[in-house]
């Protein structure tokens, strides 16, 4: 353990302005090489974009034993494996949900993927310290409108995407229904969001989101969004948030579990029953990411992160 460093946002600042670049160069490049191509014939490019958000999505979540640590204490083994019980006994609830009542599972879990997602913004306006009520409104139509966006272009596509983890039936009727909010949710959150003055960066980032998930395939869209937006974001700010730690201590917390997530995937996918293997990795990464998604997200609010951001933006 390190003595804390404390916060320096002008140190942060840089290095959220760097993957803002990041995410805005490889997201335009990308664009103009493989807008409006169906990648889903090409099974081992396919495979490559799984691993990159195996390898480079998941481990933010790997972080969440340095969150727990720091706002429960976990001073002593007991407590250790009462918090990795209750973590892993959300996720397996969640799993059990899906077998339950999928298309239910399946809702619920866009929804609070576009409420995650909508914490991603680097930044705001001066304004809208008066007014926080458009910052948080922008920020939900953000996320909301990232949910719906693909079913723009690439509704088939999404439609045969989500029938691996739901039935035909109820994946065409979700992709419907995106398809009625998708341009209103974009067109309404640009708007918002110059009326409102935002930075011309977070605009940027927006932007930049929007015409990716749009026309690019929904696999290669999510691919780029959670590596090097979502993922990369929550990297840095932690590194900022959590107190006290070595870089030792980082780089154990973000192998571990994510080795340990990998080896649970792999034994899912040897014990469940096989339908085709694109079909079969799509329904482990996407079902096991909202079962980590939940308690994800609920330790992040536990621990005040959310809050934090507000003010450390």
């Amino acid at each position: 353990m390190r003595q804390s460093r404390g916060y320096d946002g002008k140190i942060m600042h840089q290095w959220i302005k760097t993957q803002s670049n990041l995410f805005i160069i490889a997201s335009i490049a990308l664009i103009v090489i493989a807008h409006g191509q169906d990648i889903s014939q090409s099974l081992a490019l396919f495979f490559g974009l799984i691993l990159l958000v195996i390898i480079f999505g998941v481990p933010h979540g790997s972080l969440d034993v340095l969150f727990a640590n720091q706002h429960y204490q976990l001073n002593d083994i007991k407590k250790w494996l009462t918090f990795i019980g209750l973590y892993s006994l959300t996720a397996f609830i969640i799993i059990l949900i899906w077998k339950l009542v999928p298309s239910l599972l399946f809702i619920a879990f866009l929804i609070l993927s576009a409420l995650h997602f909508a914490d991603d913004i680097s930044s705001m306006s001066d304004r809208y310290q008066a007014v926080p009520r458009w910052e948080n409104l922008i920020k939900k139509l953000y996320g909301f409108s990232l949910i719906a966006a693909p079913s723009w272009l690439f509704a088939p596509q999404l439609s045969s995407l989500y029938a691996m983890i739901v039935d035909e039936s109820s994946a065409a009727n979700i992709v419907a229904i995106l398809q009625w909010l998708c341009v209103p949710l974009i067109l309404v959150t640009i708007s918002l969001s110059v009326i409102c003055k935002m930075q011309y960066r977070s605009l940027l980032e927006i932007i930049t989101a929007f015409l990716l998930v749009i026309l690019l395939h929904p696999i290669l869209a999510f691919t780029i969004y959670f590596c090097l937006m979502h993922s990369a974001r929550h990297l840095i700010r932690s590194q900022f948030f959590l107190k006290h730690y070595s870089q030792r201590d980082y780089l154990l917390a973000l192998t571990l579990p994510t080795l340990a997530v990998i080896v649970f995937g792999l034994m899912a996918w040897h014990f469940l029953p096989h339908q085709s293997l694109q079909s079969d990795i799509v329904k482990i990464v996407f079902v096991g990411l909202a079962a980590l998604t939940v308690p994800h997200a609920w330790l992040l609010n536990r621990a005040r992160f959310y809050q934090w951001l507000r003010f450390h933006r």
